[in-house]
């Protein structure tokens, strides 16, 4: 899905705990396909201790990058649009939101609602049935 955006994205990231396993797996994939993706991850709250920071992973991007925000499970969008906030307030372009499922219950609309492509590999209907 990534490689099939109009925009060239820069790098992967989510929302932790669920987006980590996948940004991960694209940013290594990436790497092996010669054309390397850094992956991010967007905290819940700022790191307590440090720097405060709510991104980690931000020092391999530059200000202005184009990123896709992917997520494990889209439920109400919630979280979705909330890392999409906080990648943008730390100075990321974000392209669009993907994720592994789709669960139906109005996430994917608040997405493209807020302004964002929205894809999902699995919808709810295609596992459960």
């Amino acid at each position: 899905m990534v490689k099939g955006l109009d925009s060239k994205v820069e790098a992967v990231g989510g929302p932790t705990m669920g987006a980590d396993p996948i940004a991960t797996a694209v940013s290594v994939v990436s790497q092996v396909e010669g054309n390397p993706l850094p992956a991010f991850i967007v905290r819940k709250e700022p790191k307590k201790h440090g720097l405060g920071q709510w991104i980690e992973g931000k020092k391999n991007l530059a200000n202005g990058a184009k990123v896709a925000i992917v997520e494990d499970v889209v439920t109400t969008g919630g979280s979705s649009v909330q890392a999409v906030k906080r990648a943008e307030e730390e100075g990321l372009k974000v392209v669009a939101v993907f994720a592994m499922v789709d669960r139906e219950e109005g996430g994917a609309e608040k997405i493209r609602e807020a302004g964002y492509e929205f894809k999902a590999i699995f919808t709810k209907r295609d596992v459960i049935s």
